[in-house]
């Protein structure tokens, strides 16, 4: 195969350009489905604990979380 490569260079060119631009051509014929949009779930705690260090805070944040099944007052920004 190397020698067939070294003794035709432009039919190897060709060739690489075919499978270059059928992949480009399959790429745009995809589905929509292939790319679902993806919503990651996320939280913003806002907590105020006057003279209590971050890991604190945090444990005491994820606990809360953990206990509460339901948010009775939530804001969204």
């Amino acid at each position: 195969m190397t020698k067939f490569a070294l003794k035709n260079p432009v039919s190897v060119i060709v060739l690489a350009a075919l499978l270059f631009i059928t992949g480009l051509m399959s790429f745009g014929g995809m589905r929509r489905e292939s790319f679902p949009e993806i919503k990651i779930p996320y939280i913003f705690v806002t907590t105020v604990y006057p003279g209590a260090n971050p890991p604190e805070v945090e444990t005491s944040s994820r606990r809360r979380s953990k206990t509460s099944s339901t948010v009775s007052t939530a804001s969204s920004r």
